[in-house]
């Protein structure tokens, strides 16, 4: 069987289009494609628009290019790609196997496969990643026991592979990627007869009827004497709470039989000190075990990653881009669900991507601006050229009263902190109200403000709910809620519903959440505004619950109901000039919402804004279906008092005229 070597090069806009339209990886699809043309493909070399391969197979070579150019051009609509096949001289490169669970490796950008014989290839891809710096530590041990023993007859192989390790890392912090590398630096350290590497990664699911513990136990077994040293990733987020058991003790004795050709990472969230040594204790009892803590990434450490990143793409970011970056990995965070350098990878993606769409004729695109990141920015607010935390303030509709005790509480904030700040109270509050009726509109500007008068550095808006601070295992919260409070010094934490914290058992998690809020409200409460929203009766249990906590909180605010008559202006603020309206539509909504009885306007399960957002959305969909069946051009879509009639004859606003109220009104 031949060796061939495959190399592509493509438009750099077609690399970005396909990520960004299709969710296509370039080097997947191109592998994908060889497969139909190779017995066995490797890639070998990534580095944006350029990709190598080593291919085994038969064939002539340029019939081989050309079907694959054939194939790329339809079935990715690539522009002219250009693609080379020659026959290799040297061998084909070592293997490696995912797991189609398997993360991406989190690495900045694509690098040449390590060369199995030479320990040194990983140990500097090693030293090159951005943080990891227990894996640093571990690679320069290795270095000086393979310095130590070269040229002797050396201890290492054999010893090394009967090491295991437990890794502490949250998700998007480099685990597959520390475990891959690690696995190449021991390849010839360990196991030098061994030619290839194989790499397997899984999730532990103890389930008797749907888990795979079972099945990946018989595949460890079946491992056998080969050529390969293979490295297993076993997440362990489904056991910890059954490594007592038996049937984790059997599993792990599988993993003893076969560790003389195998290295096993067990990979866990950032746990409390404690619970790590626990879990370390339950695998160190039948394999030795070593603890490596990977630290979450730093906001440096992101921008570094960003830099090296962009670099592969020929591109530089400038300096001042920097805060706008770390602008939009706060916005990502905002929401509680952000997935490390995977996420920071996906931004660069869309940072690149709308550069290159909207590139003028002979425009650099070798650099990153300022303006570039601000067009990718969704909160846009204190930016040049756009409204102040105030001015946006007072857009807001009606909300007097709330918005006169913002002036209030910010005036006696600034007047501390002009003092020196030297014990300055805190600044965290209570926003009390029913759904809709702008408390989170309110924060986010709160922490705008607060930034331009100089108390808060940075003035981002981080929202969270219990689900993003209570852990799922003993250990597991305060680490969580701790990292949580971290990436928003300098801003505003926003606690939705936090009322559900407390979950009224002794053997809650939210209660360890709790108290992890309250040292960190009390130890960072010059830099650290926590907002506690959601009804005011539920949050007033929390607080009775937890005296602690209230002590902790200056400042209430209550959010009312809105009139009918606001519930009208802001259907119209929330329409805004998106589509025309026809003679009288202005007087049918207002009409609508006079009509409102009074039992809706006073429950606290009424839902507001959000109400009025539901109901807008419906009309435009009316009109959207009537132009359909009129069979009209789009461009001439205008809502008519009749397209409002049809939607506020659906049960869930119809039902509103009706003098009693259900648990909860308007979605």
């Amino acid at each position: 069987m031949k060796r061939f070597e495959v190399d592509c090069v493509f438009d750099p806009r077609d690399v970005l289009r396909l990520k960004a339209e299709k969710g296509i990886v370039l080097a997947d699809a191109v592998k994908e494609a060889l497969k139909t043309l190779f017995a066995s493909v490797a890639l070998r070399r990534e580095n944006f628009n350029a990709l190598s391969f080593g291919c085994e197979g038969e064939g002539d070579p340029g019939e081989a290019a050309q079907k694959l150019r054939e194939s790329l051009i339809g079935r990715f609509g690539v522009k002219d790609p250009s693609v080379t096949v020659r026959e290799a001289q040297a061998p084909a490169s070592p293997e490696t196997k995912e797991t189609p669970a398997s993360p991406a490796p989190e690495t900045a950008a694509g690098t040449p496969e390590a060369d199995p014989s030479d320990w040194r290839v990983p140990y500097d891809r090693i030293r090159s990643l951005v943080g990891m710096d227990a894996v640093k530590a571990w690679a320069d041990g290795m270095k000086g026991m393979a310095e130590r023993f070269s040229g002797k007859e050396s201890p290492l192989p054999g010893m090394l592979t009967r090491i295991s390790y437990l890794i502490s890392v949250n998700p998007g912090s480099g685990c597959t990627t520390a475990a891959r590398l690690m696995g190449e630096m021991l390849l010839p350290l360990a196991r030098p007869e061994k030619k290839k590497l194989v790499f397997r990664e899984y999730l532990l699911d103890p389930d008797p009827e749907k888990g795979n513990l079972g099945r990946i136990e018989g595949e460890i077994e079946d491992l056998g004497s080969n050529e390969k040293l293979y490295v297993y990733v076993l997440h362990l987020d489904k056991l910890l709470d059954r490594l007592k058991s038996e049937r984790w003790q059997s599993f792990l004795h599988s993993c003893l039989k076969s560790n003389h050709a195998t290295v096993f990472f067990f990979a866990v969230p950032v746990l409390e000190n404690e619970r790590l040594l626990e879990i370390h204790s339950s695998i160190n009892d039948q394999l030795s075990c070593r603890i490596l803590k990977i630290n979450p990434y730093s906001n440096e450490d992101y921008l570094t990653f960003c830099e090296q990143y962009l670099s592969s793409y020929k591109v530089r970011i400038c300096t001042d881009a920097h805060d706008l970056f770390l602008k939009k990995i706060a916005e990502e965070k905002s929401d509680g669900r952000f997935y490390g350098v995977n996420t920071v990878r996906k931004i660069c993606d869309e940072i690149l991507y709308d550069k290159l769409e909207n590139a003028a004729e002979g425009a650099d695109t070798g650099l990153i601006t300022a303006a570039d990141v601000s067009a990718v920015l969704s909160d846009t607010v204190g930016l040049p050229g756009n409204l102040s935390g105030w001015e946006r303030l007072d857009q807001l509709v009606a909300l007097g009263e709330v918005k006169r005790r913002v002036r209030e509480i910010t005036a006696l904030i600034r007047l501390h902190h002009g003092n020196g700040g030297k014990d300055a109270p805190a600044m965290h509050m209570i926003f009390s109200g029913a759904p809709g009726t702008g408390k989170t509109a309110v924060a986010r500007v709160i922490g705008k403000i607060l930034k331009e008068e100089g108390v808060l550095a940075k003035g981002d808006f981080y929202e969270v709910s219990r689900k993003d601070l209570v852990g799922r295992y003993v250990g597991h919260t305060a680490p969580k809620t701790a990292e949580v409070c971290r990436a928003a010094y300098g801003s505003v934490l926003f606690i939705d519903e936090a009322y559900l914290l407390d979950g009224g058992s002794d053997n809650d998690y939210g209660k360890e959440a709790i108290g992890t809020l309250i040292a960190e409200m009390e130890n960072n409460r010059d830099r650290l505004v926590v907002i506690f929203a959601g009804y005011s009766k539920e949050l007033e249990r929390l607080f009775e619950l937890n005296p602690g906590l209230r002590d902790r909180i200056p400042y209430h605010l209550n959010f009312p109901n809105y009139s009918r008559g606001e519930l009208a202006e802001i259907f119209f603020v929330l329409l805004g000039d998106r589509y025309p309206v026809e003679e009288g539509f202005r007087a049918r909504v207002e009409s609508y919402f006079a009509g409102l009885p009074d039992p809706v306007l006073k429950d606290e399960n009424f839902s507001n804004a959000r109400f009025v957002r539901n109901l807008l959305e419906r009309v435009i969909s009316k009109a959207a279906f009537r132009l359909q069946m009129e069979e009209a051009p789009p461009e001439s879509v205008s809502l008519t008092v009749g397209d409002f009639d049809y939607a506020v004859s659906d049960a869930e606003f119809r039902n509103l005229n009706r003098k009693t109220v259900s648990r909860k009104v308007g979605f």
